[in-house]
């Protein structure tokens, strides 16, 4: 299967994020050789190294853009406040957060 070079468009919360897939090199020179994917909220975009990236990587990271819309990175939570966040988070938003992360694994030919 192709990778995909074009952004892969999303929707959080009713905003769009996209997904860029980028070949080990430009990955690296970018975002560091020390990790396979980056969520960058300001920008509302995820970076993926191609051909380094897992199923669970890509929910990590889409699970990141769902905070963000949600403001955690602004909150001063305790831990059971973030725990609790999640878990609400992933009782609301866990099939558009799978069915996301499908179409992206899809364009990454995972």
């Amino acid at each position: 299967m192709a990778v995909s070079k074009r952004p892969i468009k999303f929707a959080v919360c009713g905003k769009e994020w996209t997904a860029h897939c980028l070949a080990p090199s430009t990955f690296s020179r970018r975002h560091g050789k020390k990790t396979v994917a980056i969520t960058l909220c300001d920008d509302k975009a995820i970076y993926f190294r191609i051909g380094e990236t897992s199923k669970e990587t890509v929910i990590h990271e889409i699970f990141h853009a769902f905070l963000s819309e949600h403001g955690a990175s602004s909150m001063d939570l305790t831990a059971v406040q973030m725990e609790e966040l999640c878990a609400e988070m992933f009782s609301k938003h866990a099939e558009l957060i799978l069915a996301t992360a499908g179409i992206i694994m899809a364009s990454l030919g995972i």
